[in-house]
This record gives C-alpha cells, sequence and structure tokens, in this order.
C-alpha cells in the first residue's frame, strides 16, 4: 500500500458533509500508517484554480467567484426569413422569365400566362417584401440582445 500524500486533498471528502473522526481519534492511539493527522489541512497551501486553462461556459477574471457565460442567440431566425422573404420577392420576375422562354403568345390574344407573373407582383411580392422587413428587425433585435449580454 502506497502511503497518500499529506498535501492532496481527499478526492472523497465533500465539504456538505459532517466532519467525521479521523482513525487517531477512533482509536484512541497512533494514527494508521498514511492518514492525515487532525487538522493537516490548516497547514495545506492553497490550491490553485486551473488559471490559463479555459473552463467551459464560465468567465473568470483568474480571482472571485465566476460567471455563467450566457449563450449568444443565432441569427438562423433572421436568414431563414430574409430567404424566404427574397424567394417570393422575386418569384414574379423569375415566373416572368420562365413565361418568355415558353414559345407562343403568352398576352391576351393568346392563353393570358403574362398575367400570372402581374398577380404574382400583387399577391406575392408584398408578401415577401414583409418577410424582408421582419427579418431586418429581428436582426437588429438579436443584436441588441447579443450586445447587452456582454454587459
Amino acid at each position: 500500500m502506497t502511503t497518500p500524500n499529506p498535501y492532496v486533498p481527499d478526492p472523497n471528502a465533500s465539504p456538505m458533509m459532517p466532519a467525521q473522526q479521523s482513525p487517531y481519534q477512533q482509536q484512541g492511539g497512533v494514527p494508521a500508517q498514511g492518514v492525515p493527522q487532525p487538522d493537516m489541512q490548516q497547514n495545506w497551501p492553497a490550491q490553485p484554480v486551473a488559471q490559463g486553462y479555459p473552463q467551459g461556459g464560465y468567465v473568470s477574471s483568474g480571482y472571485g467567484p465566476v460567471a455563467p457565460v450566457k449563450p449568444r442567440k443565432s441569427f438562423k431566425a433572421a436568414g431563414i426569413l430574409f430567404g424566404v422573404g427574397l424567394l417570393l420577392a422575386l418569384s414574379p420576375f423569375i415566373a416572368g422569365a420562365i413565361i418568355e422562354l415558353i414559345p407562343g403568345n403568352h398576352g391576351d390574344g393568346g392563353d393570358g400566362m403574362y398575367w400570372l407573373a402581374v398577380a404574382m407582383i400583387f399577391y406575392i411580392l408584398p408578401i415577401g417584401l414583409i418577410l424582408i422587413v421582419a427579418a431586418i428587425i429581428t436582426a437588429i433585435v438579436i443584436a441588441a440582445m447579443n450586445s447587452s449580454t456582454q454587459g
């Protein structure tokens, strides 16, 4: 059996548990080999906190209590809103370009497909523009929330 180092704290000891009697106090005589004597912890040097090593989820200046790091908000929602809004805003023009690729008369004298692009301008383009504005507002709110957590 190896003799434990008296300068290393007991890993099984808990600060929440009440102090137990050492084998020295229980036997009333000589302590068992390798068992630290009572009040030996007072002579132990202070164990430094692992400075210089990042501790996940916590920010520390080296001394004092560590403060938990608040997770930063993602711009994913704003990006999705912007992408869908841009797709809807451009869809009338994409539809008009596709109609031009189809041979034939698409005006009033033909099949009238040009009116599809006009209807899309009135019904789909405004929804796309509203989503783009909502994405910009969402991005501004997320940026403000992220800057306030750095505080």
